[in-house]
């Protein structure tokens, strides 16, 4: 199973910004933050990252998100890395394609297995019927066959 750890992921992204000369101030406002304390609560880990921020980190940035929520590969987007995420988004879509088509054909199978239970059910109630029906006609037509011989 894979674990997400983002707080440890976010430090070492904030850390090769500033390596790169970012200050702090500038990272904060360019991931959407008003103050730097709140990105210092972020990268304590009392608070988690916003959607928002993840989002600017990759946009704004540059970040790679799989190294973001993953710690793999490169912490900066690079024509590379957004080929392979461009494939990895192409089989995520056509898995997920797949998937519907899937929950439909089983969805339709379960429909027509509900419409054979209530035939079979049917089926049953008319053999039932059915079934008293003639066991008691042969005393009917024992009763017809003494009247017919004693004419």
């Amino acid at each position: 199973m894979i674990t997400v750890d983002l707080t440890q992921n976010f430090n070492q992204i904030y850390n090769a910004l500033v390596k790169k000369g970012e200050k702090p101030t500038n990272i904060a406002k360019t991931i959407g933050y008003t103050t730097t304390t709140q990105l210092k609560t972020t990268l304590d880990g009392i608070s988690q990252l916003s959607s928002k921020a993840i989002v600017n980190l990759i946009e704004k940035l540059n970040i790679n998100p799989l190294y973001l929520f993953l710690g793999k590969g490169e912490i900066f987007l690079s024509e590379s890395t957004e080929d392979e995420l461009f494939k990895l988004n192409e089989e995520v879509v056509k898995l997920k394609k797949d998937l519907d088509q899937t929950i439909s054909a089983g969805v339709n199978l379960v429909r027509r297995n509900t419409e054979l239970e209530k035939m079979v059910a049917n089926l049953s109630e008319m053999h039932a019927k059915t079934l008293r029906f003639y066991q008691s006609k042969p005393e009917e037509e024992e009763s017809i066959n003494d009247e017919t011989e004693q004419n």
